[in-house]
This record gives C-alpha cells, structure tokens and sequence, in this order.
C-alpha cells in the first residue's frame, strides 16, 4: 500500500499560526503580573518619605538623604546603591508585585509594594 500522508495545507498552517499569535497577544495583554494601581512606599526608619505608583512612574533614580539610591525602571523599583556591607538589598532584585518588599537595615529603608493583589489566586510566583 502506498499511502502518502499529507501535511497540513497552507491554509491550515496560516490559521494555527494566527491562532497562536492570538494567543500569545492575549496573554500579554492580560498577564497577571499586571498589577494597576500598585504603589511603591519608600520609608526610612519608619517615616515614610515617598510613595510612587509603580503604573505611572518614569525611569528614575533617587538618591534619599541616607545615601540609598532606589531605581524606578519598567515599572519595577529596587535598590541600586547603599552603604551597607553586605549589599543584600541590592541583591534582592526589583520589586513589582503587590506584597513584596525588600529592605536594607543597617541604612533604616524600606521599600513595599502595597495596592490591592490581584483576584487570580492559581497562578504563583
């Protein structure tokens, strides 16, 4: 028996790539790490000195009075530069979802994330 198995026809090839196109526009325009309304709310030593909304901010850096510098960038913030010893608030990379934080102590800053968390509750990070 001579059988020849055909591949999808052109057609077919046109619409799945459509499919998977659209697929992938609607997870990027609904992804869950989107999170409108987040504000990021810098402290040191317990007195809140700036708060940011993390949709609205522009790439920036800031240098507070302690000599921290906290980089805005993409709509993520985290610390770029400090005295501390051990750099382990700049490790802790950028912060950009609601209930993160990250704090550099010998210094007395704070940086949370605080807005209202998402409603999609399977998805975890």
């Amino acid at each position: 028996m001579n059988e020849q198995r055909k591949l999808a026809s052109p057609l077919q090839a046109l619409l799945i790539l459509l499919l998977a196109a659209a697929a992938t526009a609607f997870f990027f325009i609904t992804r869950p790490d989107r999170q409108d309304g987040a504000v990021a709310v810098i402290t040191v030593k317990g007195r809140v000195v700036k708060e940011v909304s993390l949709s609205a901010a522009e790439d920036e850096l800031i240098t507070l009075d302690n000599g921290v510098v906290i980089e805005f960038t993409d709509g993520k913030i985290g610390f770029k530069e400090s005295g501390c010893p051990d750099k382990i608030c700049i490790r802790t990379g950028m912060l950009s979802k609601v209930g993160e934080s990250a704090a550099c102590v010998p210094e007395g800053t704070v940086i949370s994330i605080e807005g209202k968390a998402p409603d999609i509750d399977i998805i975890s990070y």
